[in-house]
């Protein structure tokens, strides 16, 4: 059965998609940005957190939606039903909709909104497997750019720097900013534990703030009485950490074992990393006992 994803309003198959131009920017371009929702029990996690982002990010290349939070939240409860699933992973994808050749956007653009299901696969997605190995890649992440703080859909320097990792054996990698700090990987937040305290890298640094680390800052850390700061890590503090783990709404929380073959940390268990990751879990099952949905578009 063919998967059907929701297009400008109309679920269609995805062999039947014939609605998006070659001349969409978002193609010719990559002008616009995304989201990847995780689905648990047929429930958007955090999806609050998510459409805010994307409204932010569309905001700042300014391209309109024309939809309500709450008519996005039926739309993508829509294809997740349509597609018959109830663990997956959603995707948003908005771009500015077709333009003429060239770089300057339309003055008044029609934006493309698409939003696909697939089904969640935790052994590819890292919830099989407690500890992972990184590298340091060689590509930069640039801090200096304001597009590093949006989910854009241009991800050419992630899908370098994810391809080196995996030449090198590698789950992920995590890239470092044009002053040679640690940002992120290329789909995750880092996190390291120093002492007993939390260390994360500020969206100074290159970082895009995801969901998860969102809800550890907000939340998690204060409900374990973990200290947590945002600031540089150079990649001493990294190499050098009693534990490092990574975060994104997908994989949740995911402890790592070593960098560059370097191990991580003297204990193996990694506490804290574990206590975080239970907590999560906790919260979302709250966060799906509590959830409701809005209704439907009138």
């Amino acid at each position: 059965m063919s998967a059907l994803v929701w297009l400008n309003g109309i679920l269609l198959s995805e062999e039947s998609c014939v609605g998006i131009s070659p001349s969409d920017r978002g193609f010719t371009l990559g002008d616009g940005v995304f989201e990847t929702i995780r689905v648990s029990s047929g429930i958007p996690l955090y999806v609050e957190h998510h459409l805010e982002r994307l409204r932010i990010g569309c905001s700042f290349l300014q391209i309109p939606i024309n939809y309500r939070d709450h008519e996005l939240l039926v739309y993508i409860g829509e294809t997740i039903t349509a597609n018959g699933l109830s663990e997956a992973v959603v995707r948003i994808t908005v771009t500015r909709g077709t333009g003429k050749r060239g770089i300057l956007p339309p003055t008044n653009p029609e934006p493309t909104i698409v939003i696909s299901a697939s089904p969640y696969e935790s052994h590819l997605l890292g919830e099989d497997i407690s500890r992972v190995n990184l590298i340091v890649s060689s590509v930069a992440r640039n801090n200096l750019s304001p597009t590093s703080r949006i989910k854009s859909c241009n991800y050419l320097d992630n899908i370098l720097a994810r391809m080196e990792a995996s030449e090198k054996g590698a789950y992920d990698a995590v890239m470092l900013n044009t002053n040679g700090e640690v940002a992120c990987t290329t789909s995750a937040n880092v996190f390291i534990v120093q002492e007993g305290r939390l260390i994360t890298p500020p969206p100074s640094a290159g970082v895009l703030n995801g969901t998860v680390r969102r809800v550890l800052l907000d939340r998690l850390c204060h409900r374990l009485g973990l200290s947590v700061i945002e600031r540089k890590v150079s990649l001493q503090d990294l190499l050098s950490a009693d534990e490092v783990f990574i975060t994104n709404s997908v994989i949740g929380v995911l402890g790592v074992d070593n960098i560059n073959g370097n191990r991580i940390g003297k204990r193996d268990s990694g506490e804290i990393t574990l206590d975080i990751r239970r907590e999560l879990e906790k919260d979302i099952d709250l966060y799906k006992t509590h959830f409701r949905w809005q209704g439907s578009v009138s």
